[in-house]
């Protein structure tokens, strides 16, 4: 979002896996070229919708995966832990 424009929230029900899985897509190459592996940690298969953006939340996943490439090692690992919190 550009400075003096306005942010459009679009939301609905979200598929965590599916916004997850395109976004690995995106960032794998940046990946690949920085030499540095991804490692997706999914603790239950079974993840619930939610209610949000999708286009937001991948733009946020990209800009995370994105900043944890760029500042790791080359021959590092970036991990991603999705879990459920049982407390909320």
């Amino acid at each position: 979002v550009q400075a003096g424009q306005q942010l459009v929230v679009k939301t609905n029900t979200v598929d965590v896996r599916e916004v997850l899985f395109h976004t690995l897509k995106v960032v794998k190459l940046l990946a690949d070229q920085a030499k540095v592996v991804i490692v997706l940690d999914l603790s239950s298969e079974d993840l619930p919708a939610v209610i949000g953006d999708s286009l937001l939340i991948s733009q946020v996943l990209i800009n995370v995966l994105s900043n944890a490439i760029k500042f790791s090692y080359p021959g590092g690992r970036v991990d991603v832990v999705v879990a459920i919190d049982e407390g909320t």
